[in-house]
């Protein structure tokens, strides 16, 4: 018997992966949350982290592609192999109608007839075999590099436009924990603190929200505590309140809140804001992503 672990969007990521694969026996596979080809053909930062070779050492990862257009479906396909993955997970069964709309999962089927769909298939499967060759080299773009894809560069406190109708502004990044402070953290790591703060037009609309925010220290990227678990550590530590990706949704004004784990020899971090337009449920489509480096203030200990 084989065991797989199926993917859930904002849980299964490389993070669960590897913490699973120490604590309990590993999974034969594990299926990555779903990866959706766009039109301008690049990876996002945080896509990028979830596919990172280095991110699912030790086990079997199959990346899960989403989407209707054959030749973006090649393009990260030969990406994929170029990065050493063997295999990859088209997904057909998505039933949600966010999804479906878009002619995307369970979507894909209502615009042609079995037999066409049963030939897409062959075609595929028979382009991928005489074009995708894991020794070709491909280029990958890299949220360093910026090609194809908009980086917008900004000093630690600077304003700056994001989404549609918000501006933020990044004023700092502080140590705020270590393992003398709390005995039960990870030996060799320390928690940080961003201090993100914003405005829009205090309507609960999808353009309020942050849908792509992770921190990089030294080449790795890291996603934030889930606002509900930093939120008590956070009034300890006096870097209240805790924000997550809706805290702007409804609101004027905010000022809070981000925490990291990141390593303790770490001294600066770079913030990345992935920008949607917002014409989906997750975000829709990438079309730039903001860039903060940031000092990491050292802990002071009265």
């Amino acid at each position: 018997m084989q065991y797989l672990c199926a993917p859930m969007e904002g849980v299964t990521g490389d993070l669960f992966r590897q913490a699973q694969r120490q604590t309990f026996p590993a999974a034969d596979s594990y299926y990555t949350p779903f990866l959706s080809p766009t039109a301008n053909r690049t990876f996002s930062p945080r896509e990028l982290r979830e596919i990172e070779p280095a991110h699912n050492a030790g086990i079997h990862v199959v990346p899960q592609l989403m989407g209707h257009c054959a030749e973006d479906f090649l393009w990260m396909a030969g990406r994929l192999a170029d990065m050493g993955y063997d295999e990859v997970n088209f997904n057909l069964g998505c039933p949600l109608n966010t999804v479906t709309a878009k002619k995307k999962g369970a979507g894909f089927f209502g615009v042609c007839i079995l037999f066409f769909v049963l030939s897409v298939f062959l075609l595929i499967g028979t382009i991928i075999y005489t074009t995708v060759n894991p020794m070709v080299s491909v280029f990958v773009t890299s949220p360093e590099n910026g090609s194809g894809l908009e980086i917008m560069k900004h000093e630690a406190g600077a304003s700056f436009v994001f989404q549609e109708n918000m501006t933020l502004q990044v004023p700092e990044c502080r140590e705020v924990a270590d393992p003398s402070i709390f005995p039960t953290m990870e030996e060799r790591k320390k928690l940080v603190a961003v201090h993100v703060q914003g405005e829009s037009d205090g309507r609960y609309e999808d353009y309020n929200g942050i849908y792509g925010l992770y921190l990089e220290t030294d080449g790795r990227y890291r996603e934030p505590i889930s606002g509900y678990y930093f939120e008590p550590y956070a009034q300890i530590l006096g870097v209240y309140p805790a924000l997550d990706e809706s805290s702007f949704k409804g609101e004027a004004f905010c000022d809070g809140w981000y925490g990291f784990l990141v390593d303790a020899d770490a001294d600066t971090a770079v913030l990345w804001l992935d920008e949607y337009d917002c014409s989906d449920w997750d975000g829709g489509n990438l079309i730039r992503a903001h860039r903060i480096e940031l000092p990491i203030e050292s802990l002071t200990v009265d």
